[in-house]
């Protein structure tokens, strides 16, 4: 292999390298965005539930439990996407 060819060969994996990168962060991107939209959804659902309580009663230690975790749970994210991995080529 001449220098030339070696050093395009070095560039074309850099470039792959960095093209992993860049749709590893865009998934990583998109859940936190998905769990964004997720916790927005409970707030307001949790928001129309306190609304409506003369309607419906105040809520007891149960329901409040029970909604903070529904909201710890809807704001997090995958640590290790194996999904997007597995589109990139990177076995687990």
């Amino acid at each position: 292999m001449t220098p030339t060819e070696q050093e395009l060969a070095c560039l074309h994996v850099d470039v792959l390298a960095l093209l992993a990168r860049v749709e590893l962060g865009l998934g990583v991107a998109e859940q936190q965005n998905r769990a964004t939209a997720r916790r927005t959804r409970v707030l307001e659902e949790q928001a129309q539930r306190t609304a409506q309580s003369s309607i419906f009663g105040a809520r007891n230690s149960t329901e409040v439990a029970r909604d903070e975790a529904r909201l710890a749970a809807a704001g997090t994210t995958t640590p290790n996407p194996q999904v997007g991995a597995g589109e990139v080529g990177v076995v687990g």
